[in-house]
């Protein structure tokens, strides 16, 4: 084995003094820091020469495509978007009555039928439609029956038979009045096929 003197410490700090102090070590550390935020500075500095150069890039391909549009094609386009629009909102609001027709029509005993058919629509009133018809029935018990079939129609609102009279030939005459939501008779709707009869 090979003899290694042992060195007192403050022997060891003796030697290492003159190489490594503490004012070497700052200044190190402060020459690593001002190194790192010149480097960082410097490739913040190109990064914004970066994109600066992508955004005229970018800038130039716009005025480009701009320039290529046809200005007489832009207006006939927006044109036509703004007829479009308009086309859909008054089909929005449009509504149709043979959906009533068909629930009638579905509805109505053999023994009944109708001799007057008008409806009301206000937009005011919460999007409701009225309807008010006459007819004849065989009797007052078909009508009773014509009743409970039409009240039992989730689209048919508050049906009412009045003005129950009998004719010369026996035959009871009434009018009836209800109720349709509109979305039942909305246009849109009809088209796409959405809307149950039943």
């Amino acid at each position: 084995p090979q003899y290694v003197p042992e060195m007192p410490m403050f022997r060891l700090r003796q030697l290492i003094a003159p190489f490594v102090t503490i004012p070497k070590l700052v200044w190190l550390f402060t020459r690593g820091q001002i190194l790192l935020i010149f480097i960082l500075l410097l490739g913040f500095y190109f990064y914004k020469i970066i994109l600066a150069k992508g955004i005229s890039s970018i800038d130039l391909e716009l005025r480009k495509a701009e320039a290529s549009f046809d200005e007489s094609l832009v207006k006939d386009m927006q044109s036509l978007d703004k007829r479009v629009k308009s086309s859909k909102e008054v089909l929005s609001q449009h509504i149709i009555v043979s959906p009533i027709l068909q629930v009638l029509g579905d509805l109505t005993l053999r023994t009944v039928r109708y001799t007057k058919f008008q409806y009301s629509y206000s937009r005011e009133e919460a999007n409701k439609i009225e309807v008010n018809m006459s007819g004849q029935a065989s009797s007052y018990r078909a009508i009773a029956i014509q009743a409970a079939l039409l009240g039992g129609n989730k689209n048919i609102l508050n049906p009412v038979f009045s003005n129950l009279t009998l004719d010369d030939r026996g035959r009871v005459l009434f009018d009836l009045s209800f109720s349709v939501d509109q979305n039942f008779l909305n246009y849109e709707q009809s088209v796409a096929g959405t809307i149950q009869v039943n």
